[in-house]
């Protein structure tokens, strides 16, 4: 007899406990792997749909007003906007210059301007076939415009530009050739780019064109701040700095500082931290629940056994006690 007390062999049982000891913990570990996995797998989302849906809203709400910029500064000089463009206050600075409007259009208002390439990604009018002007006769136009005046979109296209001076009251008209079409962010802005050589070339049109503004010039700019704080003063102290009035709109060197509306009234940014505040609180329940059914399904069996081989079922852990460790989890 192998066993002196009872006389029976218990190798097979004992084999048996062991082999399902064995399979129970292996079960265990895979779940265990399973959830860590889940959890960075969730948590990774999660982040990375929170990071889209911002750029999402900033993007969208950028193309609903046209702008992405933070401030716009309207009546400068060549020599107040290169003063502007070359200070460190500002991390992005687009040059506009508006000419006139557009008189040769059938259903739709379009203006005539000048934009540089960081005017033009603030604007959103990068062309999406083609490019940015170069010659005096080439124009970057939307589709809509071109549509309007039943012409083929495509690149090389000949398009009559018209418009009259509302300061002398003459009428201009240039053939010009599409050199890029860009698709209209805002169906209520509409424009015609044409290059700084199509300026150079008509000295004597922008002089007439530049009397009938106020302020030191016809040059506008879109600004993106290094510090979006308290632009609207920053940037009125930084235009008497050169030589500019941004308060009194009568002065001959008057200069219009209009902040961006959407985030002057500080919506974007309660916007933000709503989409924030979700995205949180969405981040927390996930692994929260993760942790939760990690521990039921990692401490429970375990429990459930041992109560069962002593007949202490009156000593279960209660729901309140799992939640609350469940809580510290989450807390660690």
């Amino acid at each position: 007899m192998n066993d002196i007390l009872f006389g029976n062999n218990n190798k097979a049982v004992i084999k048996k406990l062991a082999n399902r000891s064995f399979r129970s913990n292996k079960m265990r570990n895979v779940i265990a792997v399973i959830a860590i996995a889940l959890t960075t797998f969730l948590f990774t989302a999660v982040l990375t749909i929170g990071m889209g849906a911002k750029g999402t809203l900033e993007y969208n709400m950028a193309k609903m007003i046209g702008t992405g910029a933070d401030a716009l500064v309207q009546g400068l000089s060549e020599e107040q906007f290169q003063q502007l463009k070359e200070n460190s206050m500002f991390e992005k600075v687009g040059c506009w210059v508006p000419i006139e409007i557009m008189t040769n259009t059938n259903r739709i208002f379009a203006e005539i301007d000048y934009a540089d390439q960081p005017q033009l990604e603030l604007r959103m009018q990068t062309p999406r076939t083609g490019s940015a002007p170069q010659k005096a006769n080439e124009v970057l136009v939307s589709a809509n415009i071109l549509n309007d005046l039943n012409i083929e979109e495509k690149i090389g296209a000949e398009i009559p530009i018209e418009f009259k001076n509302r300061q002398s009251g003459q009428t201009y008209h240039f053939d010009m050739i599409v050199s890029g079409i860009y698709d209209t962010p805002n169906e209520k802005s509409e424009s015609v780019i044409v290059s700084k050589a199509f300026m150079e070339e008509n000295p004597e049109m922008m002089n007439e064109i530049a009397q009938g503004r106020e302020g030191c010039g016809i040059y506008d700019a879109d600004v993106i701040m290094r510090d979006s704080s308290m632009v609207k003063e920053r940037i009125s102290e930084f235009v008497r700095s050169i030589g500019g009035n941004p308060d009194d709109r009568s002065a001959e060197n008057y200069i219009r500082v209009a902040p961006n509306t959407f985030l002057s009234n500080n919506s974007g940014g309660s916007i933000m931290w709503l989409v924030a505040g979700v995205f949180g609180v969405l981040f927390m329940f996930c692994g929260y629940l993760l942790i939760y059914i990690m521990y039921l399904r990692l401490q429970l069996p375990t429990i459930f056994g041992s109560m069962a081989c002593y007949g202490q079922w009156g000593l279960l852990p209660s729901r309140s006690s799992v939640w609350s460790t469940g809580r510290r989890c989450t807390c660690s």
